[in-house]
């Protein structure tokens, strides 16, 4: 039976459906992150979860029990938001020790606990000063040492690091899941940063309008996706869209449409007429100066930008906008420059044949 099961929870707002019967369970231990952009719902269904608003319909339970009518302060659930939340007047230690003190836990057992959590989260000696004199990193500490000194059974954090610069954010994306797997805790985290959602968690959820569109290892996501939102969700693509125009031994051709027909090595029971898109991220494209014989597409470079650890090539092919991202070594150099004539390729196992005819959310 899974730790936490959410069955067809849905939130309206007048005529606007935000929840669209969304169905979702972790398993205890778990992290799993919501993706997706704004007005996608992820954020309400962390509010629900939490008990802040009550779901249209819908159920939520958290290891066998009902709590879909249960009031926040009775669900025993830990939040952590994006602002933090820390009172500004409350020293660290107090900031912590609020939820106890208001669970009338005894001073002992709270100077106890506060103790533990400022080890757990590498704040030992922080505790007399105040929110303001601590960095961007210690104030999300303190908030999560909040959020776990009263051993909740569910974590939930609400953009809790998007606050925080991009290198002190890798680093406390790593601290928080080498904290909730000490823990043993299961979280519920709600991000729109991709790279964010890949490096948290055990599985992605991936939402679009509402409802989870694929589920599964951030692995699968990336490498798999469900449909051409997804890929997009997950980083940089490519997606080339067109028509079956032909079966060929071990693939097809696929009509882009301007009269280009492009060799696709597949294994899809795809059948002459299908709609499909081909998925291929910028870093599994290959890029030769000329046209190559093996060149399964040519096309002209447009621009070269450097990204410090990589270089991204944006190539016109064929009427196509196909963007190259390549990393940057010591004998990475190839000469190409703009307006060169080049030609692309990839390995079959690189590219993703994404049917119409099939189920988005299958898989």
């Amino acid at each position: 039976m899974p730790f936490l099961e959410i069955q067809e929870l849905t939130k309206a707002y007048g005529d606007k459906v935000v929840l669209d019967r969304l169905d979702l369970s972790a398993r205890e231990g778990e992290f799993i992150s919501l993706l997706g952009p704004s007005g996608c719902g992820k954020t309400t269904a962390l509010r629900l979860m939490a008990g802040f608003l009550h779901p249209d319909h819908g159920s939520i339970a958290l290891n066998g029990e009902e709590i879909t009518e249960l009031p926040p302060h009775r669900r025993n659930i830990g939040m952590v938001f994006q602002s933090y939340a820390l009172f500004p007047h409350m020293t660290v230690g107090q900031n912590i020790a609020f939820g106890l003190e208001q669970r009338r836990f005894s001073q002992g057992e709270i100077a106890k606990a506060v103790d533990g959590a400022l080890d757990m989260v590498r704040l030992e000696g922080l505790a007399s000063r105040h929110p303001a004199e601590l960095s961007g990193g210690q104030q999300q500490r303190v908030a999560l040492a909040r959020a776990l000194v009263f051993k909740p059974r569910l974590l939930l954090l609400d953009e809790s690091l998007s606050a925080l610069d991009k290198k002190l954010r890798l680093q406390m994306q790593l601290e928080l899941r080498q904290i909730q797997k000490e823990v043993g805790i299961t979280a519920i985290f709600v991000t729109h940063d991709h790279e964010e959602a890949l490096t948290l968690s055990d599985r992605v959820a991936v939402m679009r309008s509402g409802k989870i569109v694929q589920l599964d290892t951030p692995e699968n996501v990336y490498r798999a996706p469900a449909d051409g939102y997804v890929a997009e969700s997950l980083g940089e693509t490519n997606l080339l869209s067109g028509v079956v125009a032909d079966r060929t031994e071990g693939g097809f051709l696929l009509d882009l449409g301007d009269g280009t027909l492009l060799s696709v090595r597949s294994e899809d029971p795809v059948r002459v007429g299908d709609a499909c898109t081909l998925a291929v991220r910028p870093e599994d494209v290959e890029l030769r100066a000329g046209r190559p014989a093996e060149a399964l597409l040519a096309g002209r470079v447009r621009s070269i930008a450097f990204a410090g650890n990589t270089t991204l090539y944006v190539v016109e092919a064929q009427g196509h906008e196909i963007r190259v991202r390549k990393p940057n070594t010591a004998s990475s150099k190839n000469g190409i420059a703009v307006e060169d004539q080049v030609g692309l390729a990839w390995a079959p196992n690189s590219a993703l044949v994404l049917l119409e005819h099939q189920d988005p959310t299958s898989g």
